[in-house]
Parts: structure tokens; C-alpha cells; sequence
């Protein structure tokens, strides 16, 4: 059972690994694309790969995906989430032919071209992350008591609670207390 459910956080570490590369690279905060992108971006990331083959020749797509997450854990604030010691995906690793599946799935495209996965998103709203995780991994909505809170209830409360108080004493005079003791979003 222990090694199931750890073997089960570093799938889900893999996953996450790879869609929060993505979030970064369809949003221009990482300077190069290297899993995938739409357009000029996917083009790059498949150029960056054929590189590193050129440079690697005996070497796996999870060897690439490993230099994706390195190169991805260098760049300012992204170790925490990334690196080595920090995220489960670096636990062990899964075979290179499930590496190349996950390196399809982030480059996948529908019937008209368009990316089937695409994280591009002005705003960077990131709760969907927690709501992957949340559903990914039966084992962090348990031992991290990761449940979401859903948008409407959230909307409810702050509506009753923190605009009045921001109306009836200024924004620089209001405080807040982070209601899910920052274990989820709210």
C-alpha cells in the first residue's frame, strides 16, 4: 500500500511537472519553449528536443524530460516546485517509452491543428492546479487535506465579509485571516 500510493505521487508529480512547464512556456515566463506550445513555441520545443538528441544520442525522451525540469528548476522561484528534493516526480522515474507518451500528450493536437492542451491564459489564474492535484492524488486530498473550495462558496462569503469591510474601513485598514490555513486556495 505504501509503495502503491508513493508510486502514485510521483506519477502525479510527473504530471504536474509537465503541465506546470507548459503553464510557464504558453505564457512567456520561461524564455524557451521545450515541451510545447502553440505555433512558433511548438516549433521551438520540438527544435530544443532534436538539439538535445544531437547533443545526447543514446539518451530517452525521459532523459529530456529530466533536463526540461532542471533547466525549468534553475530559473528564479520555479525550485520549489521543480527541483530536485522538493517535487516526488525525481523519487524514481517511469520508462522512457511513458516519457515519450507524456511528451505526445503536451504536444497533441485535434483534427484542426490547435493544441489540445492549451494553458495560455492572461490572467495566470492558477487554481486549477490545485483542483488537478486535488484530483489526481487521493493521497494529497488525504494527508494534505487538499480539497478546493468552490469558486460559488468562496464568491458567498468574501462578497458578505470582505467587501463590507473593505468599504466600511479602507482597503490599507482591512485584514484577513486565510480561511483554509493555506492548504488550498480561497
Amino acid at each position: 500500500e505504501w509503495a502503491e500510493d508513493r508510486l502514485t505521487q510521483v506519477a502525479v508529480g510527473w504530471v504536474l511537472g509537465c503541465v506546470f512547464v507548459r503553464i510557464c512556456e504558453d505564457n512567456s515566463l520561461l524564455p524557451d519553449a521545450r515541451l510545447g506550445g502553440a505555433g512558433p513555441r511548438g516549433e521551438e520545443a520540438r527544435a530544443a528536443q532534436q538539439d538535445y538528441f544531437r547533443q545526447h544520442p543514446n539518451h530517452s525522451d525521459r532523459d529530456y524530460l529530466h533536463d526540461v525540469f532542471r533547466s525549468a528548476a534553475a530559473k528564479p522561484g520555479l525550485a520549489g516546485v521543480l527541483g530536485e528534493g522538493t517535487n516526488p516526480l525525481w523519487l524514481t522515474d517511469p520508462s522512457a517509452d511513458a516519457c515519450s507518451e507524456l511528451v505526445g500528450l503536451f504536444r497533441a493536437t485535434g483534427d484542426d491543428g490547435s493544441l489540445s492542451l492549451d494553458f495560455t491564459d492572461p490572467s495566470r489564474d492558477t487554481r486549477f492546479l490545485g483542483d488537478l492535484y486535488q484530483d489526481l492524488s487521493e493521497h494529497a486530498k488525504k494527508t494534505y487535506a487538499l480539497l478546493q473550495t468552490p469558486v460559488f462558496v468562496e464568491e458567498f462569503i468574501l462578497d458578505r465579509t470582505l467587501t463590507p469591510a473593505i468599504e466600511a474601513f479602507g482597503l490599507a485598514d482591512t485584514s484577513i485571516i486565510d480561511p483554509t490555513c493555506g492548504s488550498g486556495h480561497f
